[in-house]
């Protein structure tokens, strides 16, 4: 049987509930429209917020675009760390399990009421030192994918690859996931 995949769903604070549903409908329009396309007004009224109480909780459209990508890293990191100790070799796991655990676990997640993550397209229209910031943190998360591959080739799990390049598409596919249930209309996270 194989192991539970990891939620890498975030926990909100006591009484911050409301945050995590301001990033997922801000994330949602943002993949949707782009980073232009998605207004102060647009998040505003998804929200049922008049844009006065947005600008109560951040300084600019900036600092909301740059939260929603914390959070989506945060997910990321989160359910490549739980596919780490899930696969930890005490467990008889390898560097398979753990690549495909925290890569079943976000995709599922794209389609989850939490879901999806920020796209990594909506970085071309940051301004460039934020922009810098966010490739930065993407950088990271490819890097802990292709750290998973190299464990899988060291343990004889994964074919011998260029760890970055699969790394970098596995964060590809993961990117395009958010947009799974327009290719696939009807597809559930079971599926």
């Amino acid at each position: 049987t194989p192991p539970a995949l990891p939620d890498p769903t975030p926990v909100s604070d006591e009484g911050q509930e409301w945050r995590e549903t301001f990033l997922v409908a801000a994330t949602r329009l943002i993949n949707q429209r782009g980073y232009r396309g998605a207004s102060v007004e647009d998040i505003s009224a998804a929200l049922n917020v008049t844009k006065g109480s947005f600008y109560h909780h951040h300084e600019d459209k900036d600092a909301l675009v740059v939260e929603c990508f914390q959070r989506t890293f945060a997910v990321t990191r989160r359910a490549q760390l739980a596919a780490l100790a899930l696969a930890a070799p005490s467990l008889k796991g390898d560097g398979w399990t753990a690549v495909s655990a925290a890569t079943a676990a976000l995709v599922e997640y794209q389609l989850s009421d939490h879901g999806p993550l920020l796209r990594a397209s909506s970085m071309g229209a940051l301004p460039i030192e934020i922009r810098h910031e966010m490739s930065d943190g993407y950088a990271r998360g490819s890097n802990r994918f292709a750290g998973m591959i190299a464990d899988g080739i060291a343990d004889g799990s994964v074919r011998a690859v260029d760890p970055l390049v699969a790394a970098h598409m596995i964060n590809s596919m993961l990117n395009a996931a958010a947009s799974l249930q327009a290719w696939a209309p009807g597809v559930t996270r079971e599926d």
